[in-house]
């Protein structure tokens, strides 16, 4: 019998999102590749590691000339060309980590992403529900396929890298920043929250309606996530800064993951909102967009980048599957308004919203959010940075209608952390 070469994901649907699969080259991909790389029946990579890295772990086909008769019958070999082998990719991912994540994600539809502050090294990147790579490699039929596609929880989406949601007061930290920076506020300024401000002729509210929070500035503001702090700040900072702000944090642009398939998120903006829905941007706009809600779109990648910046004080890493391989850009941020933003991420964890997420023997500084969902519950996010001494892991939870970040998705975050500084 002829064998019959098969690929084997031995961790199955644990790093479906990572490795992908391959399988039969399309008439499509035929199109894409350059003339001659492949023909019908060849097997290439489809999503994750396995296309991204395509080119090098496919090697080199082998080649041979021979001279036949006018029955076509071989005579003899004139040429042979040894079939070159693919490399093997050494990857940084923590099984153990991955694990623990799957485990705190099990029966509920989100993400968890997880890297090291200083290279970008991607320690975790789970997407739920997943699915399994091997019979995909195998070969299914095309009923089986349409109905995974069709599947409403859509398992084959990877939403750590894909998936984009409002980051709502996980986004506080930007606003802070700049406000700071713009010298639009100070960290001794202090905005009265009785529940609510007026914007126009609107009143917005805080998420504490009864009686608020009183006289707060920006520690207290990111601490209790008052949001009239935010609507003012971002009011004083104006639209094109916060923007400017959100560009320097790599918000709008893929983060450059060594994955196929990233989406860049929404950055919104006045030029943005003009052109897509032909309307101006209002004082309101702005305030929405101080507390992470309104046209503004994030990956949780691209929101745990945003926070390695913040802990490895201001150098933008590129995440990186590929051991080794570092990339990153130094953003010359100003230190005090630095130092101000981690002063009032770590108070969340310490005294404020986040304080579930600070359980699990690790010192973390991070920040939840609850986002709005137009279809349903909200979403809940907790995005974070351990230990807050030496920062060396930053982690992000985003649970679809997980209703609240301090509840759901922080301890997913505390837990993970707390795991990854155990067994470094």
């Amino acid at each position: 019998p002829v064998p019959v070469w098969r690929r084997v994901y031995p961790a199955g649907p644990l790093v479906a999102h990572v490795l992908g699969y391959v399988g039969e080259v399309t008439r499509e991909e035929l199109e894409r590749y350059s003339p001659g790389d492949y023909r019908g029946g060849d097997y290439v990579g489809k999503g994750g590691v396995e296309e991204f890295y395509e080119s090098v772990l496919r090697g080199t086909p082998g080649q041979e000339a021979i001279e036949v008769d006018a029955r076509g019958r071989k005579v003899k070999r004139i040429g042979f060309i040894e079939p070159g082998q693919g490399k093997d990719l050494e990857l940084a991912l923590d099984l153990g980590a991955q694990r623990l994540a799957s485990e705190l994600m099990a029966g509920r539809v989100g993400a968890v992403f997880a890297m090291d502050v200083h290279n970008g090294n991607v320690k975790v990147l789970f997407s739920s529900p997943n699915f399994d790579a091997n019979p995909l490699a195998w070969g299914i039929s095309s009923r089986e396929w349409n109905e995974l596609m069709r599947d409403p929880v859509k398992p084959m989406l990877n939403r750590v890298i894909a998936g984009t949601y409002p980051p709502a007061s996980t986004f506080k930290v930007v606003p802070a920043f700049a406000a700071l920076a713009e010298n639009a506020v100070t960290k001794r300024t202090t905005f009265t929250c009785t529940g609510g401000t007026r914007v126009g002729n609107r009143f917005f509210r805080c998420w504490k309606r009864d009686g608020g929070h009183g006289p707060v500035n920006v520690v207290k503001g990111l601490r209790d996530s008052c949001d009239v702090f935010f609507y003012q700040a971002g009011l004083r900072t104006g639209i094109d800064a916060l923007v400017k702000w959100g560009a320097v944090f790599g918000v709008g642009e893929p983060t450059g993951i060594d994955l196929p398939g990233e989406a860049r998120g929404n950055i919104a903006g006045p030029a943005w909102k003009l052109e897509r829905f032909k309307e101006r941007w209002y004082p309101g706009d702005t305030a929405n967009y101080s507390i992470g809600q309104g046209f503004l779109l994030l990956t949780p990648i691209q929101l745990a980048r945003i926070y390695a910046a913040i802990a490895n004080g201001g150098k933008l890493v590129t995440p990186r599957l590929l051991k080794g391989a570092e990339t990153s850009v130094s953003l010359q941020l100003p230190e005090g308004p630095l130092a101000i933003v981690k002063e009032g991420i770590e108070e969340v964890v310490l005294r404020g919203t986040g304080r579930r997420a600070g359980l699990y023997g690790v010192s973390v500084a991070g920040k939840t959010g609850t986002a709005e969902n137009p279809h349903g519950d909200d979403h809940a996010w907790f995005v974070g940075y351990a230990p807050v001494e030496n920062p060396r892991y930053v982690a992000v939870a985003l649970i679809e209608a997980g209703l609240h970040g301090s509840s759901a998705a922080g301890p997913v975050v505390g837990e993970l952390l707390g795991y990854l500084c155990r067994f470094d």
